[in-house]
């Protein structure tokens, strides 16, 4: 199972690398996103990464990416969620925590919102899919 979650940041559709011209900081920062203990972190963490001012990271994002800083943390959060949920048994509120969430119906309610099913629901059809 640890194959599939390690495989999806790979294939994964939602575009990482950005407009053509992205500042490599920013590009690495992002890509260091990825990571569970920086997801934890949050926006914070990746303004660490970045080492640029809240304003200039913001600006950056939205040139580059499209999004604000919170948005991009809350995609790679759901993203990072819904690849555990499909291949773990993990408890929802471990991964809703793993994931940098730290309520479980907050994380919930923004999971639902994202893919129209709750994490147990997206669970057993994701599962479903993996059996023969």
């Amino acid at each position: 199972m640890r194959f599939w979650i390690d495989l999806l940041p790979l294939i994964s559709p939602a575009d990482r690398t950005g407009r053509p011209g992205t500042p490599q900081w920013l590009a690495k920062a992002c890509s260091a996103m990825r990571s569970e203990d920086n997801l934890r972190g949050g926006v914070p963490r990746l303004l660490e990464l970045a080492a640029v001012s809240p304003a200039h990271l913001s600006r950056s994002m939205r040139s580059a990416y499209g999004v604000t800083p919170t948005a991009f943390v809350a995609d790679l959060r759901l993203e990072h969620a819904a690849s555990l949920l499909a291949a773990t048994n993990a408890p929802v509120a471990t991964i809703a925590t793993r994931c940098g969430f730290t309520s479980q119906s907050y994380f919930t309610r923004c999971f639902t919102t994202a893919h129209q099913l709750s994490p147990r629901d997206f669970r057993r059809r994701s599962q479903r899919a993996f059996v023969p």
